[in-house]
């Protein structure tokens, strides 16, 4: 896992990706679009404190799927993609990212619910976008967006994108917890949709940082 930090003077860690593909040393990085835009300079760090100037594979808002290339010199873990189909309430999860820029933080929990259409979700500012997403009974906090969700096996089964901490109504609270990821299952179409056709949406480009 990678953590992606704003250059702004204070290096604010901004969200999470997950190594997906390697060729040579160029590594291909999914994460989440609402975590790059409208941000223009970040950079990336690994877990032993490699840091690597990002550019932007892919970005698309209606799904909050990004992609993003970085070049290493230094052999970088792949991630294991799982069957998000697999999943079902009550199957054991796992989040990794950087919540509050504490890196490398794991969170477990179970799903509450799969195929979850976004329009049912009111009370998340899902922007319209995400037609349907995993619930899950792990708060996700600023910083943990992009990260992977995992399964027991460690395999990638989903990405981080909102949660709620707590919702208030007249005064009482209504929500305690829940974390919604993007299906992998629905990314992985996604990505080979955009290795055949291209990507419409977002010319590939650098976002440097210092």
């Amino acid at each position: 896992m990678l953590t992606f930090l704003e250059t702004n003077g204070k290096h604010t860690s901004i969200g999470c990706g997950t190594i997906i593909r390697c060729e040579g040393n160029h590594y291909t990085v999914l994460s989440c679009e609402h975590i790059f835009n409208p941000i223009e300079k970040i950079y990336a760090r690994s877990f032993d404190g490699g840091k690597y100037k990002v550019g932007v594979l892919f970005m698309d808002k209606q799904s909050d799927i990004s992609t993003v290339r970085i070049v290493s010199e230094v052999p970088l873990e792949v991630a294991t993609l799982g069957d998000s189909t697999k999943l079902l309430p009550g199957t054991m999860v796992g989040a990794l990212g950087c919540p509050l820029g504490l890196p490398n933080t794991f969170t477990a929990g179970v799903v509450s619910s799969v195929g979850r259409k976004s329009f049912e979700l009111q009370h998340v500012d899902f922007q319209g976008y995400l037609k349907e997403v995993i619930v899950m009974d792990i708060v996700l906090s600023n910083g943990n967006s992009g990260g992977p969700r995992i399964n027991l096996d460690g395999e990638v089964v989903g990405v981080n994108s909102r949660g709620i901490r707590r919702f208030y109504e007249r005064g009482l609270a209504r929500i305690n917890r829940l974390g919604f990821a993007i299906p992998i299952e629905y990314v992985c179409k996604m990505l080979d949709t955009v290795s055949r056709e291209g990507s419409p949406t977002f010319p590939c480009s650098d976002i440097q940082g210092n």
